[in-house]
C-alpha cells in the first residue's frame, strides 16, 4: 500500500500514485474528478465479489487500506492524536470500522468503538481480544478523543436516517475532527445538494468518490484492491501529475 498526501492546490501539482491511493483538496472547482452513483458503487462491489473475494475478505482488505490512509493523516497532526473513537454501524461499513479499530489499537492508539448493532461477530471478538474498548453509551467526554472515525453507513444507505442513528449523527456533528469512511453517515448517496448537520474534515473513499461527497473538501481514495477491468477512470485524472 502506497500513500501520498498532496498539499498543493493547483492541477499541475496534485499528484497520485497510479491506481493506488491519492488525495485531492477541492479548494478550486477546476480540480474535476469522477464521482460515482449508488448504482455504480453497488455494481463495482458485485463485480469484486465475482473475482473470488468473499465479503469477509473484502471487508478486511478495505479496512486495511483505509487504516493505511488514516494513519498517514494522523501522523501529519502536529498536536498528536492518541485517543480515537470509532463509530460503527450495523452493516458492512461498520465492519470496515472494526478492522480499522483493531489495526489502530495494534499500532498503539487508544481506541474505543461506539455501536448500537454490529454485523460480524468474529471481527468484534478479534478487536476485543487485542484490547479495543466497546461501549453502547455515547461518551460524555467525547472531546477527549482527538478524532472520530465515522463508519456507520456506507454507499448502500438509503434515507431516511432513523433513530437511534439520527441522534448519533447529531452527536458526531459536535466534534471538530471527523473522518468518514467511504461516505459521511446519513448522506443521501446520489444527492450532491442536500444540507447535512456535519461535513467531515476528511473522507476516505473506496474505489471512487460518491456523488454526495462533492461538498467535502478533503477526499482520499484507495483502490489498490480493485482490478482495472472492474473500474478504471484514468482519463478523468489526465490533468493531474503522476509520480
Amino acid at each position: 500500500m502506497v500513500f501520498l498526501h498532496c498539499t498543493a492546490i493547483t492541477p499541475s501539482h496534485v499528484c497520485f500514485r497510479d491506481h493506488l491511493t491519492f488525495h485531492f483538496d477541492l479548494l478550486f472547482p477546476s480540480l474535476m474528478v469522477r464521482y460515482i452513483t449508488q448504482k455504480e458503487a453497488i455494481a463495482i462491489d458485485e463485480a469484486l465479489l465475482e473475482t473470488g473475494y468473499d465479503i469477509n475478505s473484502l471487508i478486511e482488505v478495505a479496512g486495511l487500506c483505509a487504516f493505511d490512509v488514516i494513519t498517514a493523516i494522523l501522523k501529519e497532526r502536529e498536536d498528536g492524536i492518541h485517543d480515537i473513537l470509532v463509530v460503527c454501524g450495523p452493516g458492512n461499513n461498520g465492519s470496515d470500522g472494526l478492522v480499522i479499530a483493531r489495526c489502530l489499537k495494534l499500532s498503539g492508539y487508544n481506541v474505543t468503538v461506539f455501536y448500537k448493532r454490529l454485523k460480524h461477530q468474529n471481527l468484534v471478538n478479534i478487536a476485543k481480544n487485542v484490547g479495543v474498548a466497546f461501549t453502547t453509551d455515547w461518551p460524555k467526554d467525547v472531546h477527549r478523543y482527538g478524532c472520530i472515525i465515522d463508519a456507520m453507513f456506507g454507499f448502500s444507505f438509503k434515507p431516511p436516517l432513523r433513530e437511534p442513528f439520527s441522534s448519533i449523527v447529531e452527536c458526531i456533528s459536535e466534534h471538530s475532527n471527523v473522518l468518514s469512511i467511504d461516505v459521511p453517515s446519513g448522506y443521501e448517496i446520489d444527492n450532491e445538494d442536500a444540507k447535512y448537520s456535519f461535513v467531515p474534515r476528511h473522507v476516505v473513499c473506496f474505489v471512487a468518490p460518491k456523488v454526495c461527497t462533492k461538498m467535502c473538501r478533503s477526499i482520499f481514495i484507495t483502490r489498490c484492491f480493485v482490478p482495472r477491468y472492474i473500474y478504471d477512470d484514468d482519463n478523468d485524472y489526465s490533468r493531474f501529475k503522476r509520480v
